[in-house]
């Protein structure tokens, strides 16, 4: 739901991005009902492929930005290579930086910059604890309301983040 959201935004606003997803823990193939019936109230296809989250998926070559929704996400991915946490965040993380981003130089503009900036004083030990600041709540398991209070989170971070992309590109 969340990369479908994203990839939206990006289009919206004319971000031409690939955005694929993955998870840590693939145990189930089958989607939560609530999900696909959330997703299609929105005009989403909810027919997504769940796959695993891989060291090739999250390469320097594979992947500019990796997008955890939780902490513990952006750890997991972080340990797939010596590079990647320096390119991982929390939705909500991302979303808490790029609103104190200062406007990008002239010269200094594209998704890696943009990514640079983000994290520029950004240290390993951010992500440590168990702190929800940074988690958006899985609504696993839990109501079709709270599913769509999730839903309307994630489109509100993907819409905060996409706003300061377009002006970095």
């Amino acid at each position: 739901m969340a990369a479908a959201l994203l990839a939206r935004q990006c289009a919206n606003h004319g971000i031409a991005v690939d955005v694929r997803s993955a998870g840590t823990d693939v145990g189930s193939t089958t989607q939560d009902r609530s999900v696909a019936t959330v997703m299609r109230e929105r005009g989403l296809d909810p027919g997504a492929v769940t796959r695993q989250i891989t060291g090739a998926l999250v390469a320097a070559d594979g992947a500019d930005l990796v997008i955890g929704l939780a902490r513990e996400h952006v750890r997991q991915a972080s340990l797939l290579g010596a590079d990647v946490f320096m390119r991982a965040f929390t939705f909500k993380e991302l979303a808490r930086r790029v609103e104190s981003l200062p406007s990008p130089r002239i010269d200094h503009r594209g998704i890696a910059a943009w990514r640079d900036a983000l994290g520029s004083n950004r240290l390993a030990r951010d992500l440590l604890g168990n702190s929800s600041l940074d988690d958006v709540e899985d609504p696993s398991g839990r109501s079709l309301a709270r599913h769509r209070r999730t839903a309307d989170e994630l489109e509100e971070l993907s819409l905060i983040v996409v706003r300061s992309l377009v002006t970095w590109m």
